[in-house]
């Protein structure tokens, strides 16, 4: 949220959490529909998954985009902290301003009564205002390769290998397992 304000895509961004079961948003309607359809596809690989999503709805069709392993980046100790008390998971409405990206108001309700709290999630210098929020490419790869899965993972899927099409052989084939 930071990065997109401090861009200036955004000048402001407030995401809402809403409380589990009591929401008839969108997303509700988008959830449902791909679950309806996930109960009669088959899907064996990452790819089927991307294009079940796709196919699931006519009009407005949803957009999948593939992620590589350059697309994740690193963001080092230096640049963001975690500040103490900051518990993101009790935070019910986030707000970020691009008067101060690198400041995260929240709120445990949604009430418009109830104050903003701020957050500081960069590192500060003595004496020094925070870094200027970097584009993502400026920070180093998390991942040069694909993570490698489990040893026990890896072993369960290659029994199972005989049993797949051969599209996903192909696909499960070629994963690495850790040593």
């Amino acid at each position: 949220m930071a990065l997109l304000v401090s861009r200036g895509y955004f000048s402001q961004i407030e995401q809402k959490f809403m409380v589990s079961g009591h929401s008839f948003l969108p997303c509700d309607r988008s959830f449902a529909t791909l679950d309806k359809r996930r109960k009669v596809s088959t899907l064996h690989t990452p790819s089927d998954v991307a294009e079940m999503i796709c196919g699931a709805r006519q009009l407005h069709p949803f957009k999948v985009i593939e992620m590589k392993c350059a697309d994740f980046r690193q963001l080092p100790d230096a640049t963001l902290k975690h500040p103490p008390g900051f518990l993101i998971t009790s935070m019910m409405w986030l707000k970020v301003t691009a008067t101060d990206p690198w400041c995260v108001h929240t709120k445990g309700s949604h009430s418009l009564y109830e104050g903003w709290k701020h957050w500081l999630i960069t590192k500060q210098r003595k004496n020094q205002p925070p870094p200027a929020p970097l584009f993502s490419t400026t920070y180093a790869r998390a991942y040069e390769d694909p993570l490698p899965i489990k040893k026990e993972k890896h072993r369960d899927l290659m029994k199972m290998l005989a049993y797949m099409p051969a599209e996903a052989q192909a696909f499960y084939g070629t994963l690495e397992c850790e040593e």
